[in-house]
């Protein structure tokens, strides 16, 4: 793509320099030219700020059968935040229900306390033009996100939550096709594409007892799912198998030769105790 190609792209969207500097260095990282320019054309279209994490670009490494081997597929991602943006600015939208959940004998409740996954959950969404509103329901088992069988951290440790934000995604998208059509949330996309079991990343990674344990990152810090399952360099990098948190690849060399497993360093400590 002709670099005035690129520019022409920022400047529709009304970004300065720097910050799309900005969305290069640490939200679209990796982008080739077109990609970043079908990121920026999505963040112009729906009209949401890449920098407030409305819209991101998640580069996942699948594996392709083609050429037998694991390489980074861009998608554009959006998150609820954002679709709720777009549902207002439409002029038609006008709320939506409580969310619901139910177990599996379908009984629908307005708060889920049990112990046990919930079986489905729901959400209805209003537009001033509807008598009624539109329901949608998300299945646990459609959209649970497992590794190794068991669900990731933010579904097993708010499963009602998560599943909640699929419904809701999916009703705002079927009530307003025209403007949330071709988008997705992290929560739907993630069962879309293969696991990412590992990433890779360009620095310099110090000796295990320099490492601080703050120094991996904490997924938690994306509330609506880590969407930086991207392809950054050449170094690997996995998760722990308790937290789910990532690990450089000599803090899991280390864990799995002493403890058998793949642990962050707050699970090593817990296993010390």
């Amino acid at each position: 793509m002709a670099k005035n190609e690129l520019a022409k792209a920022e400047n529709q969207l009304m970004l300065s320099p720097d910050q799309v500097e900005l969305i290069k260095n640490t939200i679209a990282v990796n982008a080739t030219d077109d990609e970043l320019k079908l990121f920026l054309y999505q963040a112009k279209r729906t009209g949401l700020d890449p920098l407030t994490r409305q819209i991101y670009f998640v580069k996942r490494m699948v594996f392709n059968p083609a050429t037998n081997k694991r390489e980074g597929r861009a998608t554009i991602q959006v998150s609820i935040d954002g679709f709720r943006v777009i549902a207002e600015r439409s002029g038609k939208y006008a709320g939506q229900t409580a969310a619901e959940w139910c177990g599996e004998d379908g009984q629908w409740t307005s708060v889920w306390l049990k112990k046990e996954y919930p079986a489905a959950a729901r959400v209805g969404v209003y537009r001033t033009d509807f008598h009624d509103p539109l329901y949608v329901v998300a299945k646990w088992d459609s959209y649970v996100q497992l590794k190794e069988g068991k669900p990731t951290s933010m579904w097993g440790k708010m499963p009602e939550l998560m599943l909640a934000k699929v419904a809701e995604a999916l009703a705002l998208r079927k009530a307003f096709p025209q403007d949330l059509s071709g988008l997705y949330t992290t929560e739907e996309m993630a069962q879309a594409e293969e696991p990412v079991e590992a990433r890779v990343e360009t620095r310099e990674l110090p000796a295990i007892d320099e490492v601080e344990p703050n120094s991996t990152r904490d997924a938690e810090t994306y509330p609506d799912g880590d969407p930086g399952s991207v392809q950054y360099g050449q170094e690997d990098i996995y998760t722990c198998t308790v937290c789910d948190k990532e690990i450089t690849e000599k803090v899991a060399s280390y864990s799995k030769q002493k403890y058998g497993k793949y642990l962050c360093f707050d699970d090593q400590k817990k296993e010390n105790k």
